[in-house]
């Protein structure tokens, strides 16, 4: 019964999943992480590179935003909307001021 005691009790530290004397060492390479690929887990302040790609890409995305509102705005399509409700609103306001 002892030595079942024992057991259990060792059993818990002597766990080969997670021993409890490499602790500290597996927090930190969870938080700081080795691996290939483990670039976008970093923080933004120790890679000085990632501000300078974040304004790259919000830059082209809004160029991309602005070129598509210029290229919506210029359509033929959308210009003649505009001219028939423009020309709409004209005739409807001298409807009725006239009549």
């Amino acid at each position: 019964m002892k030595d079942l005691k024992d057991q259990n009790d060792g059993s818990v530290n002597k766990s080969k999943f997670l021993p409890s004397n490499n602790l500290a060492s597996r927090i930190k390479n969870l938080s700081h992480p080795r691996f290939l690929g483990s670039i976008h887990l970093q923080n933004e302040e120790m890679n000085p590179m990632y501000n300078q790609v974040k304004s790259l890409i919000a830059n082209e995305n809004e160029l991309k935003l602005n070129k598509s509102l210029r290229n919506t705005l210029f359509n033929p399509i959308t210009k003649v909307l505009i001219i028939l409700a423009a020309l709409f609103n004209v005739i409807w306001v001298l409807s009725s001021l006239i009549f």
